[in-house]
């Protein structure tokens, strides 16, 4: 009968030193970890050290030098660490189809002629990125004269509860999007960005349209949306549930439809990105006021 000891498991008179312990438990699948902290008050305090997180993050092949130290040394952290291992909450790019690398899975085409390319032939290549290794060159195309797209993202499948997020604060979701054009006619681009429940838009960034002149050359926007340690964003966590991105695009003047023909829009968009960041300080409580989903659905 197997017996728990203060260094290790005792097997029938041999004793597993408590490292070996460590090294098995961390090879235990994800959705099973937190059982084992109920098995006695040794395994318990195995799987919430950090020398256990080390061996857990390098069998998942993530960076745990990377992980903040906030983060590393305070135990009610934890279940950060655990939805990190999990999901992948603290590194990964939310928009998950950024570049046309999954075709146009994910993305809703509201209006115009999409394609997605491997190459963004007319404009310059992409810059070289590890963060975007799997997209490669790949991006979308506008070829018709107008066109609208939008992304949308579920926290909760993704691994952000209202409890993982809440204990995460202060932190951002940092919005970024390169784009590009090699039409001969300037190009207007309207871009979008937000966080809502089902119905209401909490938090909503929507610029002036950026004009875009035909060099060919890759341009970036960003945006970013804080949350901190205020009534008004712990009341938003508790409900907040989807990020959104949303891409309008049009010839800044009217062509014909030889016009069109001989000279499509091919506006490119590549590499759109939404990540989370953890922040050192409280941000400024002020931002956008709520609105419905249909008011920045028109």
């Amino acid at each position: 009968m197997e017996e728990i000891v203060s260094n290790g498991l005792n097997l029938g008179g041999f004793t597993l030193p408590e490292n070996v312990v460590e090294l098995i438990l961390s090879k235990v699948p994800n959705e099973d970890i937190l059982n084992c902290k109920l098995v006695c008050h040794t395994w318990k305090d195995i799987v919430a050290g950090n020398s256990f997180f080390k061996l857990r993050f390098e069998e998942k092949g993530r960076n745990w030098n990377s992980i903040p130290d906030k983060i590393k040394s305070d135990p009610k952290y934890r279940p950060v660490l655990h939805a990190h291992l999990r999901h992948g909450i603290l590194s990964k790019n939310y928009a998950r189809n950024s570049s046309g690398q999954d075709e146009l899975r994910g993305w809703q085409m509201w209006l115009g002629d999409w394609i997605v390319s491997q190459e963004p032939f007319g404009c310059e290549p992409l810059p070289i990125s590890n963060f975007f290794k799997r997209e490669g060159q790949s991006c979308f195309v506008l070829k018709s004269d107008k066109g609208a797209k939008c992304y949308c993202i579920d926290l909760r499948e993704q691994g952000l509860t209202p409890e993982i997020m809440e204990l995460m604060l202060p932190f951002q979701f940092q919005f970024s999007q390169l784009y590009a054009s090699s039409c001969s006619t300037p190009t207007m681009f309207k871009w979008g960005a937000g966080i809502s429940d089902w119905q209401t838009v909490f938090q909503y960034h929507y610029p002036t349209p950026i004009k875009i002149l035909p060099s060919g050359k890759w341009q970036k926007v960003e945006y970013s949306f804080k949350f901190g340690n205020n009534a008004r964003h712990l009341k938003e966590l508790k409900t907040l549930r989807q990020i959104f991105l949303t891409h309008k695009a049009y010839r800044e003047n009217p062509s014909t439809p030889d016009e069109i023909q001989r000279d499509p829009l091919n506006l490119k968009f590549a590499r759109a990105c939404v990540t989370l960041e953890l922040l050192d300080n409280e941000p400024d409580e002020s931002s956008s006021p709520a609105v419905s989903m249909e008011d920045k659905r028109d």
